[in-house]
């Protein structure tokens, strides 16, 4: 039973059964961890009862003796590779089913955990190459800029390329966040509570000064809007980011398959050129929290396995 304080009689009171996986939402800060535990929880419990998680259901899987949960777990592991899909995907599933265990056995409604179910190797990034600096050219010149929706694309474009934001920070920055005469936005990056601070180039800075002599508002609303008939005037979905790189990809001829997070490998790849490999100076630009996220661009670039084989063939 969940015990509720009451101002009112000045007394502990019970309320409804604990709603163990809502309080493990409530305990996550990060909005977008919440939104993918809630999500991967959903398809546990549909895969292991047909139904969706509600208190009772989710307390009778914890009530379970440890045998029959992992058995359970590992079972729906199972299921998910004969899904293709990839190991990191996997392990993201069952990190949320770990952590809803992890959750319940501290606050005392599980005496078993899950952490002897290890997370398969994954191995990072298999492409972080992007595109040459002539086709993100042809990508950058594609919007018509002499009406509003090609100078929104133009300035959104623009960021991606030339800060590397991923396209969750760009559709999230609000008007306010922008201080053009020095040359600085504040962005929310990924995992972080706070907003941080970045400097953005002069060709950025004039995509968007263009940009808002046509959008009016205040300091408060989204940056960049919708002009659908659905949903027009309201903060741009990223969704709209992706299809409008996929798109314009297409549309060029370009082979590779592309998306706004293709753009951030194509401009961190690039910065590593620019900078003769200099790790700190792109951690920096790409806000990496962990260097070595860099050195695996870095090798993707350099391709040391690549020219090995080079030089083994040449000797026999």
């Amino acid at each position: 039973m969940l015990i509720e304080y009451n101002p009112h009689s000045n007394l502990f009171t019970t309320n409804q059964p604990t709603n163990i996986l809502q309080d493990l939402l409530e305990d996550k800060r990060s909005p977008a961890t919440r939104h993918g535990y809630e999500r991967d929880l959903k398809e546990f419990f549909n895969f292991a009862t047909g139904q969706l998680p509600t208190p009772e259901i989710v307390q009778q899987f914890l009530n379970l003796d440890e045998f029959r949960a992992k058995e359970i777990v590992l079972t729906y592991r199972r299921w998910l590779y004969s899904k293709n899909l990839k190991s990191a995907t996997v392990n993201r599933k069952l990190a949320a089913i770990k952590a809803l265990v992890k959750y319940a056995k501290r606050v005392g409604k599980s005496r078993y955990d899950l952490t002897d179910i290890k997370s398969d190797k994954v191995v990072p990034y298999r492409d972080t190459t992007g595109l040459p600096a002539t086709q993100i050219k042809q990508i950058l010149q594609s919007p018509n800029t002499n009406n509003f929706q090609g100078k929104r694309d133009y300035a959104i474009l623009r960021l991606l390329w030339d800060n590397a934001l991923r396209r969750s920070e760009v559709v999230a920055i609000n008007i306010g966040d922008l201080n053009l005469s020095d040359r600085t936005i504040w962005i929310k990056g990924k995992g972080r509570q706070d907003k941080e601070r970045i400097t953005i180039n002069q060709r950025t800075v004039a995509a968007l000064k263009d940009y808002l002599l046509m959008r009016k508002g205040s300091k408060n609303d989204p940056l960049f809007i919708s002009i659908s008939s659905a949903n027009r005037g309201e903060r741009l979905a990223d969704d709209t980011i992706y299809n409008l790189v996929k798109h314009t990809s297409a549309e060029l001829g370009i082979d590779k398959p592309m998306s706004p997070h293709k753009i951030r490998h194509s401009a961190i790849t690039h910065c590593l050129d620019k900078s003769d490999g200099d790790i700190r100076k792109v951690q920096q630009f790409s806000r990496h929290k962990n260097v070595q996220t860099v050195l695996v661009y870095d090798d993707n670039r350099r391709d040391y396995q690549g020219q090995m084989t080079d030089l083994m063939g040449q000797d026999f």
